[in-house]
This record gives C-alpha cells, sequence and structure tokens, in this order.
C-alpha cells in the first residue's frame, strides 16, 4: 500500500512539477528542465492545476466506483445461481 501511494504521489505531483519547471530562470541551472515556469504563478495554476484537479478527482472517486461495480456484480451473479428468482432458498450450488 505504502508503495501504491509512492508512485501515485511521484507520479501527479513530482513529475508534473519537474517536466514543467523552468530551472534556469530559478537559479538552479544544473538541473536539465526547461520548462515554461519558473515559479508558481496565476498561468501555472491555470495551465497544471486543471491536471492536478482532474487526477486527484479520478483518484478519489474511483474506488466508489470500482466497490459499486463489484457489489453490483456480486448481486447479479447471486441472482444467475437462483436461476434468475428473487428467493433465496433455491440455488445451484450443493451445500453441506
Amino acid at each position: 500500500m505504502t508503495s501504491i501511494f509512492i508512485v501515485q504521489f511521484f507520479n501527479t505531483a513530482i513529475l508534473l512539477i519537474l517536466t514543467n519547471a523552468n530551472t534556469e530562470a530559478a537559479g538552479l541551472g544544473f538541473l536539465p528542465f526547461k520548462g515554461m515556469y519558473a515559479d508558481l504563478t496565476f498561468e501555472w495554476y491555470n495551465d497544471i492545476g486543471s491536471s492536478f484537479i482532474i487526477t486527484i478527482f479520478t483518484a478519489s472517486i474511483f474506488p466508489v466506483i470500482e466497490f459499486c461495480i463489484a457489489f453490483g456484480m456480486k448481486l447479479a451473479f447471486k441472482f444467475l445461481d437462483r436461476g434468475c428468482k428473487c428467493s433465496g432458498d433455491t440455488t445451484k450450488k450443493n451445500t453441506i
């Protein structure tokens, strides 16, 4: 779980900032980044902020969607196992 957090944090935050950073204008000329923005300006928030919002929104809402899909599949398979009947008495599975 920790490794997933580290990789997602690197992909969403660090990588996006580094690819758009202009390190020469910020006094860090030894770093090889030639992006458009030297600092966090209004233009940076207009261009890059939307990518952050979309990524974070997707990462926050997808577990809920995944849970709903899995729960719906579980109910559908139970319904098919009962022979498309709503009663819980009949099943195609052998019991002890």
